[in-house]
């Protein structure tokens, strides 16, 4: 038995999410990984903490819960100079090295990550002499200058998205960085990222850093110069205020792989028609979006080929629906609302270079 620790954060609202992240850790693991998932949060329901511990049924696991310093952590949002999508539980990761203090290194995961294979490699990386391990950014953006620039970092610095992380408990501890971390804050009037900028800012120097692959932001740039196979990526991380869950995510890719997942939770099994919904509302939207990008604006004449586009772009949307029935049910209703139409039932038409995300039948 190989044993892999591993830490989140999260708060009520973010359970659904977290379990995805915990379900593709478990279904790409090796058979003798045993993971120990390390929860630190401000108060999780009795029911979401059923919920999953519902998912040992795709592997055992063990689960312990913690509690941060949720008052100092409220005091820093409120420094936050964009609050956007975050909550003061992004700064909770900050407490591990005092919460969980019988281990030596631990992996830290943020709960819009899915994993893509075993957390073995990566928790065999040497940590030695650093306090953390981050992953460098595949592409380098304008904002990620700036935003270099405010928090005080020099050009020759690595800028890192805090998202996956793996802690340096052991020498966290002996150099007493929590004091380091707190004088740096009271000495600070503003937040950019919150955790992120403390980290970039106090680790500046004693980080190491590991390949992209690690920690593959799911964003459309321009300044990236080609996407990775997605076979080679070993986490995904959607790390924008655009979620695969939400109906507009424009801006995202790769989000299929956040639903293969979340499929597998409790949470979609007894809400299926709500999120049968969000996710064909979302690709109609992200279809619509890419079209009128890809057309530069120009204005689409209506040509013999109409039907056959609608045709294809029905299939397109009821591809991703992981019921057989519910796809057969999807198109049926979307053709007879159309009375000029005269071929009312369809086949089921599987990708030929894919395999369907079929979880349930």
């Amino acid at each position: 038995m190989y044993k892999i620790d591993i830490c989140m954060s999260s708060d009520d609202n973010y359970i659904p999410y977290m379990c995805t992240t915990i379900c593709s850790i478990l279904k790409n693991s090796y058979n003798d990984d045993y993971h120990i998932f390390h929860i630190i949060n401000d108060g999780i329901s009795y029911d979401s903490k059923n919920k999953i511990d519902s998912l040992k049924k795709i592997k055992e696991f063990e689960i312990k819960y913690y509690t941060p310093n949720i008052k100092k952590y409220n005091m820093w949002f409120n420094k936050l100079t964009n609050k956007a999508h975050f909550s003061p539980a992004m700064f909770f990761r900050l407490d591990i090295p005092y919460l969980i203090d019988n281990l030596d290194k631990i992996i830290y995961l943020d709960s819009d990550t899915i994993v893509n294979k075993s957390l073995r490699n990566l928790n065999n990386i040497d940590i030695l002499n650093y306090y953390l391990i981050a992953a460098r950014k595949g592409y380098i953006s304008e904002q990620c200058i700036s935003d270099k620039n405010k928090i005080g970092l020099s050009e020759n610095h690595t800028y890192f998205n805090s998202g996956v992380l793996v802690f340096n408990i052991k020498k966290w501890k002996e150099d007493n960085i929590d004091n380091i971390i707190n004088n740096f804050m009271n000495n600070q009037d503003f937040l950019l990222y919150g955790d992120q900028h403390i980290l970039n800012a106090v680790f500046k120097d004693t980080t190491k850093f590991i390949s992209e692959d690690y920690n593959y932001l799911c964003i459309k740039s321009t300044t990236r110069n080609q996407l990775m196979n997605c076979d080679d990526i070993s986490i995904f991380h959607f790390c924008t205020d655009q979620k695969p869950w939400n109906i507009y995510c424009q801006n995202l890719i790769y989000t299929e792989k956040w639903w293969e997942y979340f499929f597998m939770t409790p949470f979609f099994n007894e809400n299926i028609g709500k999120y049968i919904e969000i996710l064909v509302n979302q690709k109609i939207n992200n279809i619509l979006y890419n079209d009128i990008n890809n057309l530069n604006n120009k204005i689409i004449k209506l040509t013999d080929n109409t039907e056959n586009t609608i045709n294809k772009l029905i299939d397109s949307i009821a591809w991703w629906i992981p019921v057989k029935k519910w796809r057969d049910n999807f198109r049926n209703k979307i053709f007879n609302t159309d009375q000029t139409r005269p071929d009312q039932t369809r086949p089921d038409q599987t990708r030929p270079d894919q395999t369907r995300p079929d979880h349930i039948r």
